[in-house]
């Protein structure tokens, strides 16, 4: 991996993350999966890349992938040192949970959406974490 392709994935990334705030999802998906294409191994254990490609994923009706990048970030979570995390951590946590619980219905696994959506209440009132 030179440098320039990775300045360049990082150029990249930032411009998807821009987009998916933007709401333009199709966009972001876009830039994101361009930017694991140029530096795969940078990203392949980056919970926030899974969680916002997941999200525009899943913005963008595009559930089977959103499925797959949903869970690989909810995996990558449940297995990252909880007690380091900030605000913002935790708060991005809840919000993956939600978006794998709201992917999981859309693909008709209804009890697993259910157990999902458990798990950010119960966490959200352990933490009291923000949630929107």
């Amino acid at each position: 991996m030179g440098i320039i392709a990775r300045v360049r994935a990082q150029i990249l990334w930032n411009r998807g993350l821009k987009r998916f705030y933007d709401r333009n999802c199709d966009e972001a998906v876009r830039l994101l999966e361009e930017a694991c294409r140029l530096d795969p191994k940078y990203y392949q254990d980056d919970v926030m890349h899974y969680s916002i490609l997941g999200r525009s994923y899943l913005a963008s009706d595009r559930t089977d992938l959103a499925m797959t990048a949903l869970t690989k970030a909810y995996e990558l979570f449940r297995h990252g040192e909880q007690s380091r995390w900030g605000d913002f951590q935790r708060e991005q946590f809840v919000t993956t949970l939600k978006a794998f619980a709201n992917a999981l219905h859309r693909c008709g696994q209804f009890e697993r959406a259910k157990e999902v959506a458990r798990e950010v209440t119960e966490y959200t009132a352990t933490t009291q974490v923000k949630t929107y």
